[in-house]
């Protein structure tokens, strides 16, 4: 009978240590939450969300899958709509737009 086939292994081979995998999903949920942080502050000071993109370095398409998946982004997302939204009505306000 011929030996099976052995697939090759690596140094990232899972070898049975479940700590090492939930500390790379623990950093990579750190990562995602710092970036959705930035995310939201950057489109509560900038008002849309292209610029927020932009200054944040996090692609648009992303920020709708946060907000499909994540209520709590989603929360937060439109808590920072209506902050931007504020800061444009005080500054049309400011300036007299509208009175």
């Amino acid at each position: 009978m011929a030996a099976s086939p052995t697939l090759p292994t690596s140094e990232n081979a899972n070898t049975g240590d479940d700590r090492q995998r939930l500390s790379l999903a623990a950093q990579a949920l750190q990562r995602t939450a710092a970036k959705q942080a930035a995310f939201l502050r950057c489109l509560a000071r900038l008002g849309t969300i292209q610029s927020a993109c932009v200054a944040s370095h996090v692609g648009r398409r992303t920020i709708y899958d946060w907000i499909e998946c994540d209520e709590q982004f989603a929360a937060a997302f439109h808590l920072a709509k209506d902050a931007a939204a504020d800061l444009l009505e005080a500054e049309a306000r400011r300036r007299g737009c509208c009175m």
